[in-house]
């Protein structure tokens, strides 16, 4: 009776790991909301965006570049993966032109350099960044991968924009504390 006891439980984690492996990707796609919730930081934020990238799809280079509105250009927030110098330099120039027309790009051609998705990060009308995998792999990526990338931007891009907001504001509170205390010091 022990041993069909055993068994039975044993059974029932089986059945428990692959019905969570056979979860559809658009399933884990729509918990990622839950996960970036409550980082108060760009970098908190871009850690846990590239953990749910990587639970979605696999990839050897990891790019998100945020839009810089005081300079006017584009800067790397993360940049992780064995990309050589070439195909970086690729890389960001794909990522640029994505965020400068604000349509996702999907490389993967036969003889390229590797697969590659890129994919605006917009909040309303304001462009904010770019996201960008890339696999050292041909044809590693289908347009099924770039509809899930786009997914994952539009629940990515309001947490990315609530994050940019608290660290304009926390910047703004340090400056005015600076302000009160030379004025306490005059």
């Amino acid at each position: 009776l022990m041993v069909v006891f055993v068994f039975s439980f044993r059974g029932i984690a089986t059945l428990l790991q692959s019905s969570e492996a056979q979860e559809q990707p658009e399933a884990r796609v729509s918990r990622t909301r839950r996960a970036l919730h409550g980082a108060r930081t760009v970098d908190a934020l871009a850690a846990r965006i590239r953990s749910e990238t990587s639970t979605l799809l696999r990839f050897d280079e990891f790019l998100l570049v945020l839009s810089d509105p005081a300079g006017g250009g584009l800067r790397a927030r993360l940049h992780e993966g064995i990309g050589e110098p070439d195909s970086r330099t690729q890389t960001r120039a794909l990522i640029d032109r994505v965020i400068g027309d604000g349509q996702p790009c999907l490389v993967d051609a036969p003889g390229s350099s590797g697969s590659l998705i890129a994919v605006p990060l917009q909040e309303g009308d304001t462009m904010i960044g770019g996201l960008c995998i890339r696999s050292a792999g041909t044809q590693r990526y289908s347009r099924a991968d770039l509809h899930l990338m786009q997914h994952l931007a539009e629940q990515i891009a309001p947490a990315l924009a609530d994050a940019l907001a608290f660290e304009d504001l926390e910047r703004y509170r340090q400056a005015l504390e600076e302000r009160v205390a030379q004025r306490t010091a005059e």
